[in-house]
């Protein structure tokens, strides 16, 4: 019985990191890939934003997040304590309404913007409880990842023309609630032990009979 106890106890550990992992789920992800011209001088940095807007107002997730070639791979994100417009951003992810979502990129030559409905993000079919939206979640972050951001000059030839290639990412996370780790290895361990000893107790009253 000591055997089988001591082998529950090195399970544990992993059983409760995997809860604790949990917490962290990407739920859904949004992402715009866009490529084009510029003419001037090569831009060295670029701007970006993502937005909500309903027409006359417009809440801005990421406002204007200065971005350069060696941001790419770089994660930023952005938490309800820390970002402003997180709440109401959130609010607007689970609202159950399709709403329209903005990309926004500026260049100091140039600017592009793309709209898609929340609908149209990746990976959110599997976790939509309505199919449009993301109603029924506890959203707990938003990263921002740069997966591409390349400058060439162009291939005309001519002087001061540049082709660029850029990707953007959001990653939506639920915050599911788990219990810590710790008091989830206290607890099965107190179970376990329990049960160890009532096991112990019976083969007693047996050994006696």
């Amino acid at each position: 019985m000591l055997r089988y106890f001591l082998m529950s106890l090195l399970i544990l550990p992993t059983v409760a990191l995997t809860l604790n992992q949990a917490q962290a789920a990407v739920i859904a992800e949004a992402g715009v890939y866009f490529n084009g011209t510029i003419e001037g001088t090569e831009p060295e940095f670029m701007e970006t934003s993502w937005s909500y807007f309903d027409g006359s107002d417009e809440v801005r997730l990421f406002d204007w997040l200065v971005l350069h070639k060696s941001d790419v791979g770089t994660v930023f994100s952005a938490f309800p304590e820390t970002n402003p417009a997180f709440s109401v951003f959130a609010d607007f992810l689970t609202n159950g309404v399709d709403d329209l979502l903005v990309y926004r990129t500026k260049f100091p030559n140039d600017e592009v913007n793309f709209g898609f409905l929340e609908s149209e993000m990746s990976s959110l079919q599997p976790n939509s409880l309505n199919g449009i939206d993301l109603q029924g979640h506890m959203i707990t972050q938003i990263d921002y990842t740069l997966d591409l951001f390349e400058v060439r000059e162009s291939l005309t030839g001519l002087p001061g023309v540049f082709n660029y290639e850029v990707q953007h990412r959001y990653s939506i996370h639920d915050g599911i609630v788990v219990p810590e780790p710790t008091s989830v290895v206290l607890f099965m361990i107190g179970g376990l032990a329990a049960l160890a000893t009532n096991l112990s107790h019976r083969r007693r009253i047996s050994l006696h009979q």
